[in-house]
C-alpha cells in the first residue's frame, strides 16, 4: 500500500491499483523540478498536415490516442495543492530531502478545449499575437512566431489539465467551416520529450486516416459532446501507465566513474567558453521579466538537399554516420569563422555541447514494451567539451573537416557503451544524493545566476510518411528553449521525407551583439553546410 497522505482526494489506492496513478520516477521528477522552480518554459513541435481536420475528428483522434497512451492524459499532483507554489519555494521544503517523489494520475475529465490552447482565457493575449504573426508571415512558421511561443509556460500541478497543450494555427482557406492544417504541440517537458512530440503527430495522422477510412465506425462518437476522457466511464478502456523508465534502465553511474565526472565538470566550469553579458545570466522565468530570452532563426533544406547531405556523409565518413555530427562540425566551424565570440584566452580553450537523445534504445527488445514508452520524458545524452582550436578549418580543407565529423560520431557512439550517455542525469539518482539532498535546491543552486556557455544540439530524427494515405505530415519543426539550463546556443533538427529538414537555431540574447549579428552567423552556418555537403 502506498502512503498517499497529503495527496488525497486526488490520489486514491484504487487509482494506483488500476495502474492510473503512481509516483514519479527520478527522471520524471527532474523535469518536474525544472518547472516547479521556474527554470524551464517549453519545447514545441510544429506540424503541417497535407489537409485540414475538423474539431470533431481532432477530438476523436485525441480520445483514441489518450486512452492508449495515458501518459498524455496525466497530471502531476503536488504536495499541499492548491498552495503548492509557495510551499515549493519555502525553506520548509527546500531545507530537507524528499526521497519519495510526487504522484502522477490520469485526469478525471478532459474536454477537447482543455487541450487546445486557442480559447483558454489565460493564453488569450499571447494567442492573439500568435495568430496575427502566423497570418502576417503568409501562414508559415517563422523565427518570430517561435519567439512568441517560447516563453509560454504550461503550469505544473493542475489536477484538471495535462502538461501539454495544442495550438491550432489559423488557415488561409476554411472552405466555409473550421478546419486546421497547422498545429503546435507545446509541453513543459513533464512526461514528454522531442521524440514524443514527433510520435504525437505521426499517431494523429494515422488516426485521422483510420477515422476517414472507417468513418461509419465513429459516426456516433463524432457527433457526441467534446469529452476526450471521462474517467468514471472510460477507465476500463484506458491503458495502464508504464513504469518510470528509470525502473527499466539503470541511469546511475558506477562509483568508479565519479572522479572522472567531477574532474570533467571542474574543467567545464573553469576552462570553457562562457558568455560575459549580464543579460545572459540564467534566471527564473517570470511574467514581468525578459529572463532567458532568445533570438530564433529557421533554416530549411529541401528533401533533395538532405539526400545530398546524407550521401556526402556516407561517402566521406561511412554508412553508419548520421546527420548530427555533421551539423555539429559545421556549427563549430561557423562559430570559429565568425571571429567575434571566442577570446582565445588561456582559460578559454573548450566549448561544451550536450546532445540529448532517446534512452528508449536501452529498453529490452520487446515491441509491446517499447511501444508503451513512445511517450514520456525518456531521454539521455552525451555532454562533452571540444578544443576550440580544432574548429579552425580553412575553406577547402575537407580532410580535416570530415575527420572532425567522424570523431564526433565516434564520441557519441562510445557514450552508449561507456556510461557517458546517462551519467549527467544518472548522478542525480544516486542513493546518497536522493536520500541526503533536496533535488530542487541542488538543481536551482547549480543552474541559476550562472553565465552560459556552449550549445545543446537536439535531433528528433527523420519522420517517414506515406503520401498515398488520406492524411500525412508534410512538415515538422522542433524547437526548444534553453531556459535556465546553462547553454548559450540551441540547434533543433527535425526532418520528414516529404518536405526535408528544418533547423531551429537559437541564441540567448546578449551572447552576440544583436539580432543582426545573430542572423549573419546563421547565414554563415548555412553556407558552411553547403560548402562541405557540396550543395
Amino acid at each position: 500500500m502506498e502512503d498517499i497522505e497529503g495527496y488525497e482526494p486526488h490520489i486514491t489506492q484504487e487509482l494506483i491499483d488500476r495502474g492510473h496513478a503512481r509516483r514519479m520516477g527520478h527522471l520524471e521528477n527532474y523535469f518536474a523540478v525544472l518547472n516547479r522552480q521556474n527554470m524551464y518554459s517549453n519545447f514545441t513541435v510544429y506540424a503541417e498536415l497535407n489537409k485540414g481536420v475538423t474539431k470533431g475528428r481532432l477530438k476523436l483522434a485525441l480520445r483514441l490516442l489518450l486512452q492508449k497512451y495515458p501518459i498524455l492524459a496525466h497530471t502531476i499532483i503536488p504536495k499541499r495543492y492548491p498552495h503548492h507554489e509557495a510551499y515549493y519555494s519555502s525553506e520548509e521544503y527546500l531545507g530537507k530531502p524528499f526521497p519519495q517523489h510526487d504522484f502522477i494520475k490520469v485526469i478525471s475529465r478532459l474536454e477537447v478545449d482543455d487541450l487546445i490552447m486557442n480559447n483558454q482565457p489565460e493564453y488569450r493575449e499571447v494567442m492573439e499575437k500568435i495568430s496575427e504573426q502566423f497570418k502576417k508571415d503568409d501562414f508559415k512558421v517563422t523565427g518570430k512566431l517561435i519567439e512568441l511561443i517560447t516563453p509560454v509556460v504550461i503550469p505544473l500541478g493542475n489536477p484538471k489539465r495535462p502538461n501539454w497543450r495544442l495550438i491550432c494555427l489559423p488557415g488561409g482557406d476554411t472552405n466555409g467551416y473550421e478546419t486546421w492544417t497547422n498545429f503546435v504541440y507545446v509541453t513543459n517537458h513533464c512526461g514528454s520529450d522531442g521524440v514524443s512530440g514527433t510520435f504525437f503527430f505521426k499517431d494523429l495522422a494515422l488516426l485521422f486516416c483510420k477515422i476517414e477510412e472507417r468513418g461509419f465506425d465513429y459516426d456516433e462518437q463524432l457527433i457526441e459532446n467534446n469529452v476526450v476522457i471521462d474517467y468514471d466511464e472510460d477507465y476500463t478502456e484506458i491503458s495502464k501507465f508504464p513504469k518510470p523508465i528509470t525502473d527499466r534502465i539503470d541511469y546511475k553511474p558506477a562509483l568508479t566513474s565519479l572522479p572522472k565526472f567531477f574532474l570533467t565538470t571542474f574543467m567545464y566550469e573553469h576552462c570553457n567558453f562562457k558568455t560575459s553579458s549580464e543579460s545572459t545570466v540564467t534566471a527564473r522565468y517570470s511574467p514581468s521579466t525578459n529572463a532567458n530570452a532568445s533570438y530564433n532563426y529557421l533554416l530549411h533544406f529541401p528533401t533533395k538537399e538532405v539526400e545530398q547531405i546524407r550521401a556526402e556523409i556516407k561517402k566521406k565518413v561511412h554508412s553508419g554516420c548520421t546527420l548530427t555530427p555533421f551539423i555539429q562540425a559545421c556549427f563549430f566551424v561557423a562559430l570559429y569563422r565568425l571571429d567575434r565570440l571566442f577570446t582565445k584566452s588561456l582559460l578559454e580553450y573548450g566549448f561544451d555541447v550536450a546532445i540529448p537523445s532517446s534512452a528508449r534504445r536501452f529498453l529490452p527488445n520487446d515491441e509491446e514494451l517499447r511501444d508503451a514508452y513512445k511517450y514520456g520524458s525518456n531521454v539521455g545524452g552525451s555532454h562533452y567539451a571540444y578544443l576550440i582550436s580544432s574548429f579552425n578549418i580553412p575553406e577547402g580543407d575537407n580532410d580535416k573537416f570530415w575527420s572532425l565529423v567522424e570523431y564526433y560520431n565516434d564520441c557519441f557512439l562510445k557514450s552508449y557503451d561507456n556510461g557517458d550517455h546517462l551519467i549527467g542525469l544518472g548522478i542525480l539518482q544516486l542513493d546518497f544524493i536522493v536520500q541526503n539532498k533536496n533535488i530542487d535546491n541542488l538543481l536551482a543552486t547549480s543552474y541559476l545566476h550562472q553565465q552560459r556557455g556552449g550549445a545543446i544540439i537536439s535531433n528528433t530524427g527523420l519522420v517517414l510518411q506515406d503520401t498515398t494515405k488520406p492524411y500525412y505530415i508534410r512538415d515538422l519543426i522542433f524547437s526548444q528553449s534553453a531556459g535556465a539550463l546553462r547553454f548559450a546556443f540551441g540547434l533543433n533538427v527535425c526532418s520528414t521525407n516529404v518536405n526535408g529538414m528544418n533547423i531551429d537555431m537559437s541564441v540567448v540574447q546578449g551572447t552576440l551583439r544583436d539580432r543582426g549579428e545573430w542572423e549573419s552567423f546563421c547565414k554563415l552556418f548555412y553556407q558552411t553546410i553547403g560548402e562541405f555537403a557540396s550543395l
